[in-house]
């Protein structure tokens, strides 16, 4: 009888014991599988912040203020993005490619010297490394890869009556993070911030008919989004 007894109150506890562990493991397990692919929208705004160096103006007296052309210009920015994650516990990686149309531009009218400048970027895109730490249904994350943008700068000379204009393309680097959070298994929001860096470009105004020096441009780009996104 007492070897029963004492059976029975061991299997008693392994089966408290299995079931606390179960528990115990459920409460460790993230509410939400990030992995797998995934589609979506943003919007959100975006502005620059230029530098500049080497111009003169040839053709009317001296220009030191295309730095004011390119140090505040902001606006809008619309676009898709998809990317596929890996989850780990409750580590997260992976990879997302984004693109968005923009309208993010600035213009300085210098009257003293007649001259008009003004820069628009028209599109942003970035292809990024993911890394995460998924909480519940939230998922802080940071971000870094490769960025690419357009910038046109046109530039009027008014005394002369001539407009030349240079659109380039820039690649640079992106680092950024945010927070996502799964509103159900498959649909999830995410804010995010994205610093782009593209480096200095050399712009030649001669070769558009305005009498500028060539001169050195350096672009930095910060964009705020909130994108919704479909996890499949």
């Amino acid at each position: 009888m007492k070897k029963y007894l004492l059976t029975t109150a061991a299997l008693a506890l392994l089966s408290n014991t299995a079931f606390a562990a179960d528990l115990m493991g459920e409460a460790d397990r993230p509410a939400i599988d990030w992995t797998g692919a995934y589609v979506g929208l943003d919007l959100g705004g975006a502005w620059h912040d230029g530098r500049s160096e080497t111009l003169t103006n040839v053709a009317i007296h001296s220009f030191d203020d295309f730095d004011d052309v390119l140090g505040g210009g902001g606006g809008l920015l619309a676009g898709i993005h998809a990317g596929y994650d890996v989850q780990y516990g409750n580590l997260v990686m992976g990879g997302v490619v984004e693109a968005a149309l923009a309208n993010i531009d600035e213009t300085f009218d210098d009257g003293a010297n007649d001259v008009l400048v003004e820069s628009q970027i028209d599109y942003v895109a970035a292809a990024k490394v993911r890394f995460g730490y998924a909480v519940d249904r939230m998922l802080f994350y940071g971000t870094v890869g490769g960025a690419m943008t357009n910038n046109e700068i046109v530039v009027t000379d008014r005394i002369d009556d001539r407009t030349g204009a240079i659109d380039q393309t820039l690649y640079g680097y992106v680092l950024g993070g945010g927070a996502e959070y799964a509103m159900t298994e498959n649909v999830s929001v995410r804010l995010d911030y994205s610093f782009h860096d593209f480096g200095s470009q050399r712009y030649d105004f001669n070769d558009v008919n305005i009498d500028f020096e060539d001169e050195d441009v350096g672009l930095t780009l910060q964009t705020f989004k909130l994108g919704i996104s479909y996890r499949f």
